[in-house]
């Protein structure tokens, strides 16, 4: 909870000073490629299970990660060191995220794009 008179926010393991941090404008970087290869996304609705399949940069898929949460999926794909680059390790975090909502409320998913919540899935 936030005590007005102190600056601080009481957190569950720490309390947290919150005394004028310093705000900063989201802005999105520039694309690179991940040396170790890019990933392709899509769901099994039938299943309910997400499916990543991972390319290596020369267009071979080696791996496909299959689960019904995103969670156990990252583990996985960090686990087997698929991804070298921390914005590609978030970008696939956010498309994880979004493929499962979408696998939830039956909405199509395309990769890279925004959800639209009032296209269904028709598959």
């Amino acid at each position: 909870m936030e005590d007005k008179n102190s600056k601080k926010i009481e957190g569950t393991y720490f309390d947290i000073d919150i005394d004028k941090p310093k705000e900063v404008e989201a802005e999105r970087g520039p694309w690179v490629m991940d040396p170790n290869g890019y990933f392709l996304i899509r769901i099994d609705y039938k299943n309910q299970k997400l499916e990543v399949a991972f390319c290596n940069s020369d267009n071979k898929m080696l791996k496909i990660v299959k689960g019904d949460h995103p969670l156990p999926i990252y583990y996985t794909i960090d686990r087997l060191k698929l991804i070298s680059r921390i914005d590609h390790a978030c970008y696939i975090g956010t498309e994880l995220q979004k493929a499962f909502i979408a696998m939830k409320l039956n909405l199509k998913y395309v990769q890279d794009e925004e959800l639209d919540f009032n296209l269904k899935n028709d598959s």
